[in-house]
């Protein structure tokens, strides 16, 4: 997000995470047309939450085929196409459409992600291919990109197949994954949000844009960082 929130930046627009306008309902779909066969629901976890929700609102244009169950079915319209889309009209419009003011690039890491101060085309390229890189793993790799780390897409698919993810193509089918396999006898028992409102999903869901850490983040996000420090 705040790579995302860096193109915006510099494109001259304002992140607006605060608003009760921007946070979604559940369930629901995602916003920009993506996966828009999807609805999104806020529930407790298990692996059908896993597989059908989280893995298809990752999962990249052609996913590489691994020995385990079959992915989901490829949707309509995934977030890499959605950025691939942005980055095109970006490229498009050149440097003359980065007029935004420089000083609030948000450039410190956050939970071990870089962030890059986007300025002109080449900048905001890059960012996108990282949002990506981040969430679809790469063409040839299902690592992010950055280093060693998993892209998100095969992070749930560990999960939802209970297999560690290893680079030997010949390891034994028996190989040490019981600590991925997910139970859901050891998850608290939670009411989904679709409409009922004495749940805890559908309080919080509802509370998002005033609570105090958003609006901490939408001032780091839209004001320089040395006013918010």
């Amino acid at each position: 997000m705040g790579l995302a929130c860096n193109i915006l930046n510099a494109l001259g627009g304002s992140p607006l995470i605060d608003r009760p306008e921007f946070v979604p309902q559940y369930p629901g779909p995602l916003p920009g047309a993506v996966e828009s066969e999807l609805i999104v629901p806020l529930a407790r976890f298990s692996l059908d939450l896993v597989k059908n929700v989280f893995m298809v609102i990752e999962e990249p244009e052609t996913p590489l085929n691994f020995p385990v169950n079959a992915f989901a079915a490829a949707p309509p319209l995934t977030i890499g196409q959605f950025y691939d889309t942005i980055k095109q009209l970006i490229i498009e419009g050149g440097q003359s459409i980065f007029v935004g003011n420089s000083a609030k690039q948000v450039t410190a890491a956050v939970a071990g992600q870089e962030l890059i101060q986007v300025t002109d085309v080449n900048s905001a390229v890059q960012a996108i291919e990282m949002i990506v890189e981040q969430g679809e793993g790469t063409t040839k790799s299902p690592l992010s990109g950055q280093g060693s780390d998993i892209a998100h897409y095969y992070q749930f698919a560990e999960i939802a197949h209970g297999k560690t993810l290893i680079p030997n193509p010949n390891a034994p089918a028996d190989a040490p994954d019981d600590h991925l396999r997910g139970r859901s006898d050891s998850v608290r028992p939670q009411r989904s949000a679709a409409g009922d409102q004495k749940s805890n999903s559908f309080r919080l869901s509802g509370g998002f844009s005033s609570s105090s850490g958003v609006r901490h983040l939408q001032l780091h996000l839209h004001e320089p960082p040395e006013i918010v420090a």
